[in-house]
């Protein structure tokens, strides 16, 4: 009875090795276009921006005045949030990112709370996240799990919304505070104080770590900057122009966001199999 059991738990690991290895197989898509769809002026120093590609909505969060910007096809529309105890207010707006059926959901690092806004920016509903000790960046995959990183416990706690509880943990005492956390299809990449980006696959394998701010697409090419020049799995791309003192890169979708201080890029990224016909 014993072995019958060790002999099931070790089908059930070789199950689980065969399903991880195929989800992080590369793919042969790779990038052989980038369009310029539109840019943003802005004069707020954001802390960080999360952009829905699917009803063209773009947030732009500022850490100091706990507001967010809304934008609809690269025209400002409102602000939400402010300083404040209620539920549309921020005690310290701390992060901002796109949930799967693109609400916005925003971080309340001293009031332990996410906060979920509409595409319109109308308050809908809060996540309570009292039982973490120090939640501070945060990021939200396709299935709805939530990945935050708790400054006081130094790791990331992975958190299933569907039935309120912890999936995993991983990063213990690895991952110093980061700037933020995004996720793109099964890698995470998390972006340090020291200009590096590490690569972890969302069940907490170390992938890679690349000296200098970069994004991965689900495809996993490796998108960096060279001074005012991308740069696409190492190789320059000449024809685009980005803002001086590039500080923010992040993929929604097909759609690159690059922003500097005062400006945000948006992107097209168009996509071709290896070996077909360009």
């Amino acid at each position: 009875m014993i072995n019958n059991i060790k002999y099931l738990l070790l089908l059930c690991l070789l199950s689980l090795c065969i399903v991880s290895c195929a989800s992080y197989k590369k793919t042969n898509l790779h990038i052989e276009k980038v369009e310029l769809l539109g840019l943003v002026n802005h004069e707020i120093d954001f802390s960080d921006i999360a952009y829905d590609e699917r009803s063209k909505t773009l947030f732009v969060a500022d850490k100091q005045s706990n507001k967010i910007s809304l934008y609809k096809d690269f025209k400002y529309q409102n602000k939400f949030g402010g300083s404040g105890f209620n539920n549309t207010q921020f005690q310290r707006l701390s992060d901002i990112a796109i949930a799967s059926n693109g609400n916005l959901l925003a971080l309340d690092d001293l009031d332990k709370r996410i906060k979920i806004y509409n595409t319109d920016g109308k308050y809908l509903n809060i996540i309570d996240l009292k039982k973490f000790s120090n939640p501070v960046k945060f990021s939200i995959d396709r299935d709805d799990f939530l990945y935050i990183y708790d400054n006081n416990q130094q790791e990331i706690i992975v958190y299933n919304l569907l039935n309120d509880s912890e999936f995993i943990r991983f990063g213990k005492f690895e991952i110093d505070l980061p700037i933020n956390i995004v996720i793109h299809g099964d890698l995470l990449s998390i972006r340090t104080y020291d200009d590096e980006t590490d690569f972890y696959t969302t069940m907490g394998e170390f992938v890679q770590a690349v000296p200098k701010l970069a994004v991965q697409d689900r495809y996993e090419n490796v998108i960096t900057h060279e001074g005012r020049f991308l740069k696409i799995n190492g190789d320059i791309y000449p024809s685009i122009v980005l803002p001086l003192q590039v500080k923010f890169i992040d993929i929604n979708g097909d759609s690159l966001i690059i922003a500097s201080s005062n400006q945000i890029q948006l992107f097209k990224l168009n996509y071709r199999r290896l070996g077909d016909d360009k």
